[in-house]
């Protein structure tokens, strides 16, 4: 399993589903989704451009040498193979609970849109399923590219889809009150019947 590979159809998986998710929003609502240029902060604004650069800079990392400490403990084909999973899997995972929000995706906050709260598909079992692909994306990435970008972006990604999830639980909160509180506590977070 060449990381190359892995990295290009990663990457064209990516954009290829969020495009679908946008043009197919587009079709049933006659809005455009991608609202976080509206609404969304400065700070919100930068993530997104750094997060839709993600998938080019694991393409570019598998081009340059690994450093050697990380190789010599991550470079394992199991370790690999997970990693391909992880992104793989993602990509299903996001494509997935696109399609199940329907009218309800947005790329970015808008407390006006939100008419009904989504508890199917994906959402039957997380509250966040998308940011949960975008975990297994970071991770993945992580475990097929084990470099030194890969393990200083990692954890900063990953906390910054936390904080940005839990802001979106703020807002559902105040939207939906008590239905939300009940759909939490019914639910995890980004990982099935874990937390």
């Amino acid at each position: 399993m060449r990381p190359l590979v892995v990295a290009v159809v990663f990457a064209l998986g990516f954009y290829l589903v969020t495009l679908l998710g946008i043009i197919r929003t587009r079709k049933l609502t006659g809005r455009n989704p991608v609202i976080i240029f509206r609404t969304g902060t400065t700070e919100e604004i930068a993530a997104l451009v750094a997060f839709w650069s993600f998938p080019l800079a694991l393409i570019a990392s598998t081009l340059w040498p690994e450093a050697g400490l990380f190789r010599l403990f991550f470079d394992v084909t199991v370790l690999r193979l997970a990693g391909a999973i992880l992104l793989l899997g993602g990509l299903a995972l996001q494509y997935a609970s696109i399609v199940t929000l329907g009218h309800a995706f947005t790329i970015g906050l808008d407390p006006c849109q939100q008419k009904h709260l989504v508890r199917h598909g994906p959402y039957r079992y997380l509250r966040h399923p998308i940011y949960a692909a975008f975990l297994g994306y970071f991770i993945g990435a992580w475990l097929l590219q084990p470099n030194l970008f890969f393990s200083i972006a990692m954890p900063a990604a990953i906390t910054r889809v936390v904080a940005q999830a839990m802001k979106e639980e703020q807002l559902l909160l105040a939207t939906f009150g008590a239905e939300y509180r009940a759909y939490m506590a019914s639910t995890r977070r980004f990982i099935p019947w874990i937390g």
